[in-house]
């Protein structure tokens, strides 16, 4: 299989390859997503039986598919607060599950709808493993050890507790050491909170150039590789490893996709008030 488009970064573009390629040999995608870490697959048009059986297929099993994903949270959100849809992100960079014990494995997205330009809607793309090797040796060191503190999550409504999960991991795909962490600044509520007594010599003050050099690290254009959509795309990434962000110039209903995402055989790993319909009306 030759790639139409090699990104920077390693994400690769292909055309051409059918469900029925991905059905035949699985073990042969699962190793050219290793290698590159975002696979897309240009105007593959699967229906979301297809999606779910090739994905399943592959290995990734552990958590149902979700459904027409549309944001409608985020849309709601900007609904009330009209600053938010002035931003140039629709979803700012993160890192996926920085809260959870098993976090996203890989993420696939088969995009079904998609009435956007071309300029708009599109998925970026960060590898962690490079913020990881980047990181000045004095903090590398600092935090090799480094845990969150287990608290309830800030941007969740009660009962969703941090995990104190390590800020340096292997990744769970390519096994490779990355930095599981998304930064902030000035942030009222931050995604996490570094224990201090976990880190070897650092002070708070450390921690907190640590969380806005990890901030400018995800916003620095020259890290970033973007992924421009079009209706028929499937995609599937290295979840853990690379932090993603969106970019707005969309309205509900005109980029809706269904979700896969795994866990490495953790089967309630996938549960959060967002995700698990048992727990919606909770949460509400």
């Amino acid at each position: 299989m030759i790639a139409d488009r090699i990104y920077s970064i390693g994400m690769i573009e292909l055309k051409g390859v059918t469900g029925g390629d991905l059905r035949k040999d699985p073990e042969y995608f699962r190793s050219l997503l290793r290698e590159n870490l975002v696979l897309g697959f240009r105007e593959i048009g699967l229906s979301r039986s297809d999606f779910e059986e090739i994905f399943v297929g592959m290995g990734f099993d552990d958590s149902p598919v979700s459904k027409d994903v549309d944001h409608v949270t985020r849309f709601q959100q900007c609904v009330k607060d009209p600053k938010l849809g002035k931003a140039e992100l629709f979803l700012a960079w993160h890192v996926e599950d920085t809260f959870k014990e098993h976090p996203a494995i890989v993420i696939a997205m088969n995009m079904h709808t998609f009435e956007v330009g071309r300029d708009k809607g599109m998925t970026g793309f960060v590898d962690m493993h490079g913020a990881y090797t980047s990181l000045p040796n004095k903090w590398r060191e600092g935090i090799k050890d480094a845990r969150t503190i287990e608290e309830q999550v800030a941007h969740f409504k009660s009962p969703l507790i941090h995990s104190p999960v390590k800020l340096i991991k292997e990744d769970g795909l390519t096994g490779e050491l990355i930095l599981h962490m998304q930064g902030y600044r000035n942030a009222s509520q931050p995604p996490y909170r570094i224990d201090i007594e976990t880190c070897n010599d650092l002070t708070e003050d450390d921690l907190v150039e640590i969380n806005e050099w990890t901030h400018d690290y995800l916003y620095d254009k020259r890290n970033q590789e973007w992924w421009l959509w079009e209706q028929g795309d499937m995609m599937m990434f290295a979840g853990m490893r690379m932090a993603h962000a969106v970019t707005w110039g969309f309205e509900l209903g005109q980029r809706v996709f269904d979700r896969g995402v795994y866990h490495g055989g953790y089967e309630e790993a996938w549960k959060v008030p967002l995700m698990d319909p048992s727990l919606i009306g909770i949460y509400r």
